[in-house]
């Protein structure tokens, strides 16, 4: 559904999404969708959990020289 909470919004569907660059892709680990009666209870949408490498993310990030 468009929300976690309403049924009135259509059919399933995954409207929560994350962006990332080309550039960050490299360092990302994982990246999962958390849409657990907990998160239910507290947002109308799902939590979005990325992990990133973090000397990867540190590479990416700094300028060169």
């Amino acid at each position: 559904m468009a929300s976690l909470k309403r049924n009135d919004q259509g059919p399933g569907q995954r409207i929560d999404r994350m962006y990332c660059t080309p550039d960050l892709a490299p360092a990302l680990l994982t990246f999962d969708v958390l849409a657990t009666d907990e998160v239910r209870e507290v947002s109308d949408h799902a939590l979005l959990v990325a992990r990133f490498d973090l000397d990867v993310l540190r590479q990416v990030l700094t300028p060169a020289r």
